[in-house]
């Protein structure tokens, strides 16, 4: 019955969090203060939500993270063009990507690029890549011989199947 199986996105939470794993750059230690920075490499869990106002992120509230000045059973799913606005263009998802390209440069040593694209995707999605994702890899980095493989991390970064679980 899995082929019936609804697709579910990840919380709001766990997206920050799995952007952090895959670049590489997430710190796991338990405990300490709260933060209010998008770009502190803390996992979400400690991201400072606040009921007076002040100044905090409004990533939670994209991606439906529980609105925190009323009790919640169940939160709410949606799907709406800010996220994928916000995933292709504000500046911390675009910050992993560049970490995870320099992740990849450095475990792969390879000089051929489909060795390095077959580890992106595993890093990424768990899985290597078709011979049809291949030839795209290849397209975007051949076309921006400069910044190609960070646009081609972004690309996988923004895929349905990073965000949602099948």
């Amino acid at each position: 019955l899995l082929w019936r199986k609804n697709r579910r996105r990840l919380e709001a939470e766990a997206i920050r969090d799995a952007l952090l794993s895959v670049s590489g750059a997430l710190d796991g230690r338990m405990g300490g203060p709260a933060f209010n920075s998008l770009n502190t490499p803390r996992r979400t869990l400690y991201l400072m939500t606040t009921r007076t106002g002040a100044k905090t992120s409004n990533y939670g509230a994209l991606f439906d993270r529980a609105d925190n000045n009323s009790i919640v059973g169940k939160r709410t799913q949606s799907v709406v063009a800010p996220q994928a606005l916000f995933m292709m263009n504000d500046p911390f998802v675009m910050a992993q990507a560049v970490a995870l390209s320099e992740r990849v440069k450095v475990e792969v040593l390879a000089t051929r690029p489909q060795e390095r694209i077959h580890r992106l995707y595993q890093i990424v999605l768990g899985r290597f890549a078709t011979q049809r994702e291949l030839e795209i890899g290849l397209g975007i980095i051949e076309s921006d011989k400069g910044r190609g493989w960070e646009r081609l991390c972004l690309v996988l970064l923004c895929t349905n199947e990073f965000i949602y679980l099948g």
